[in-house]
């Protein structure tokens, strides 16, 4: 008994048509997804300029207003720094106001023993409003010693010191002649024959040195003399200073 020949199964004929509207969803899902994510990437991209421009307006403010503050605070520290000159200006001032009242004055008369001899006196003048103590003089590092055994000079008073005869030659000299005294605060001064004046400082170490040569203040300033026979200081001479002897008269 024969069999009847086995056939294939039928294949649909919408098998194909039905497998391409899936391919066609899977491409759409895939090319959405890639637009999403472009898009996304271009969102991230652009707030990330937005932050680094945002980033690099701050650094710019921030330097500017540091500029601004560096120059200010230049500005405040100049104009302390200038306050603090002038106050210290005006306590120089302060602090030189009586040394700088001090007169010294050489003085001639002629010799009891000699005729033709002269004798020569220093002599001290406070012409401030306040006294004066420890006064003593050397003239060519030789102690003088004046008529006030104490030092004491009081306002408008003048001490003399002689000058011994083997010192003077032709006529004293200013620059040969230093002054010590104290004022009216304690403070110790040299003043020296050219009008310069010094007070003693403490170092840090606790040990004594003098300060700078300070110029006595103008104003007050008295000038040096020498009284002597046929000599006159020229105040009309450029180089006349008050305070101060002009140079070659020292």
């Amino acid at each position: 008994m024969r069999h009847p020949p086995t056939r294939p199964p039928r294949t649909s004929r919408h098998t194909t048509g039905s497998l391409m509207p899936s391919c066609k969803s899977s491409r759409l899902a895939i090319d959405s997804a890639i637009e999403w994510t472009e898009n996304d990437s271009v969102d991230e991209l652009l707030f990330g300029i937005v932050g680094a421009l945002l980033g690099i307006a701050g650094f710019i403010v921030a330097m500017i207003s540091l500029r601004h503050q560096v120059r200010q605070d230049k500005r405040v520290a100049e104009r302390e720094h200038a306050v603090s000159v002038r106050e210290e200006e005006a306590d120089e001032r302060e602090r030189l106001a009586q040394a700088s009242r001090l007169r010294v004055v050489f003085r001639s008369s002629k010799s009891p023993l000699m005729a033709t001899a002269y004798v020569w006196t220093l002599r001290v003048r406070n012409s401030s409003s306040q006294p004066i103590t420890g006064l003593r003089a050397t003239y060519e590092d030789q102690d003088l010693h004046f008529d006030s055994p104490t030092g004491h000079l009081g306002p408008g008073m003048t001490r003399k010191a002689r000058i011994p005869s083997g010192l003077v030659h032709d006529r004293p000299r200013h620059t040969r002649t230093v002054i010590y005294f104290s004022d009216a605060n304690g403070a110790l001064w040299r003043r020296f024959g050219d009008g310069s004046l010094q007070y003693q400082v403490v170092d840090p170490d606790g040990s004594l040195d003098w300060s700078p040569r300070k110029i006595p203040n103008v104003e007050q300033a008295v000038r040096d003399v020498l009284d002597e026979i046929d000599y006159v200081v020229d105040e009309s001479r450029e180089d006349f200073v008050p305070g101060f002897l002009p140079p070659g008269m020292q």
